[in-house]
């Protein structure tokens, strides 16, 4: 089955539709792509805001088409994840997905994650909601060694 369904046409079309109105983001996103990371008009960051349901991560998924369409290597991350490791974690393994892993953050957080099962396991490991301060706290001392 080579074709799209005319499910999945009409989807496409209306998605293509909901986001009608977005061109100058687009450009906007593009013409920064563009430039050189040197350029005094490249921006590193690009504010994306507004109220719920007006598209913004439709926008961002948009943003990361375009990108890739480009050669640049993407990660999307949203407020799903509890922790600062667990993002970086999800943005390592988009990274791997798109031939560019990242070895020595992987054997560290394998490494981190080892030790805050270690720490959970322990009676007298300290509460939960400290837990995770702990174990940054542990690691930073061990990395300032």
């Amino acid at each position: 089955m080579g074709g799209q369904t005319g499910f999945s046409a009409r989807r496409r079309r209306r998605e293509q539709a909901d986001f009608e109105g977005r061109e100058r983001e687009l450009e906007v996103f593009r013409t920064n792509l563009a430039l050189a990371v040197e350029s005094p008009e490249f921006a590193n960051v690009l504010a994306v805001h507004g109220q719920g349901g007006v598209g913004k991560t439709w926008l961002l998924r948009r943003f990361e088409a375009v990108a890739r369409q480009l050669g640049a290597v993407t990660a999307f991350v949203n407020e799903d994840f509890d922790s600062v490791p667990t993002v970086m974690a999800a943005c390592a393994a988009q990274l791997r997905e798109q031939q560019h892993p990242l070895a020595a953050f992987d054997e560290r957080y394998a490494d981190y994650r080892k030790k805050l099962g270690e720490i959970q396991a322990d009676p007298n490991a300290p509460a939960t909601a400290s837990v995770f301060g702990s174990v940054v706290s542990n690691l930073g001392l061990a990395a300032a060694k």
